[in-house]
Order: C-alpha cells, then structure tokens, then sequence
C-alpha cells in the first residue's frame, strides 16, 4: 500500500492525499494489505507444520469453548475439562470470557454509536464494468477513505482498498447505527438499509454496493 486518499462521496474528487511510499524507510518495515483469511490460512500452515523452524507442530482443537480462565495459567472449557500452559493469549473478541480474569473493572460492551458493514468484490468485476470508470480512475494504489463532508453530526465513509496482491477490494462501510441494525437478519434488509446510508454518495459507489451478492455482506453493530 502506498497511498491514503481522502475523497469526497459525492464527486470523487480528492481533499487529501498522504504518501506512504517510504513506509519501510521511515518504520522499519512495509504497510500491507491483508484479507484476514489469507492471514489466518498462513497463521495456520505455520503453526501446524512440521517445516516450520524452531517450533513443534501445535494441534488444534476446534469447538473447544473456554469459559473461564484462571491466572495459575489454566483454562477451563464448556465441557469441564481444564488445561493449563505457560502462557495464554486472551484473542476471543469483544465478548471476551479472559477479559475479565485479567481486569478488575467492568468489561462489559458499550456501544459505540457506529455500525459497519463489510463486503468483497473481485476486481475484475469493477473493472469490467464501464459505469464505474469513474470511480475507479479517481483512486490511487492504496486505500481510500471516501468521506461524507456533509455529515457533521456523526460519521460516514466508505473504506476501500486492495487485498490478495490487488485481486480482489475491500469495502468497508461506517455510518451511524439505527435500531433496525440489531435487529435485521435478513441479508436483503441490511443491503437496502446500505443503500439508503449511502444512496446519495456517487452513482459508481451506489452501483457497487447493488452489484455485490447478497450472501457477501457483513455488519457489525
């Protein structure tokens, strides 16, 4: 990745551009662009395999849900079996069950005030497509943060950017949360409550969010 854009969701037009071409220089190392399964897949071959240098090949024991953690370096799972290790990595996610061992205060979720929705589309699919010129030209290698100036209340933007070596684009949409966004499951509602938060940025950004296959489509609230 080699750029960050800032682009206005009705034009298209950039307010802001900040170069990140000498990132390794600067840092020590690289920006990237990962889709996380890709991550999770390499993640796994290293962990598992017998090449790996310096390490044992781990097993991996799935459907095997934690439900209390003790700071002996134990953990208790659904099934009342307990395993203990040097160490524990506490990675399970906003509904955390090792949050709470480790901290003394509340952990409980708070809500953000925001939702988001995530969808992927192969690039040749926007490529191919003559409507979205316009959209695409107007972007530089890199990730663009595609801005609703016009918001001054709350926030939304579209983040989009290359994965997979510029293969496939992600998409990431933020807008306010609305009461129906805990509520919708059907996958039809949530794209039509997209396009209604975002039906007024560019015609290229509306038409991508329709192209999309219904079953792409992920929120978070």
């Amino acid at each position: 990745m080699v750029q960050w854009d800032t682009i206005l969701g009705d034009s298209m037009g950039r307010v802001a551009s900040l170069d990140l071409s000498m990132a390794e220089q600067r840092f020590g190392a690289p920006l990237w662009s990962v889709h996380r399964v890709d991550l999770h897949n390499e993640l796994l071959r290293l962990a598992t395999s017998e090449d790996t240098p310096g390490s044992k090949p781990v097993t991996l024991r799935l459907g095997a849900q934690v439900v209390d953690a003790s700071t002996d370096g134990s953990i208790t799972l659904k099934d009342g079996s307990r395993h203990a290790a040097d160490l524990i990595v506490g990675a399970d996610g906003l509904h955390s069950v090792l949050r709470g061992t480790v901290l003394t205060h509340d952990t409980k979720v708070s809500a953000s005030g925001l939702s988001a929705f995530r969808f992927l589309m192969d690039t040749t699919m926007l490529e191919d497509d003559a409507k979205l010129a316009q959209v695409v030209e107007a972007r530089s290698p890199g990730l663009s943060l595609i801005i609703d100036a016009k918001e001054t209340i709350s926030e939304r933007h579209v983040v989009w950017y290359p994965c997979r070596d510029g293969e496939v684009q992600n998409f990431v949409g933020i807008h306010p949360t609305r009461p129906a966004d805990h509520e919708e499951t059907e996958t039809e509602a949530m794209k039509d409550s997209m396009l209604k938060e975002f039906g007024h940025f560019n015609p290229g950004i509306v038409r991508i969010i329709s192209y999309v296959a219904i079953p792409a489509y992920v929120r978070w609230a």
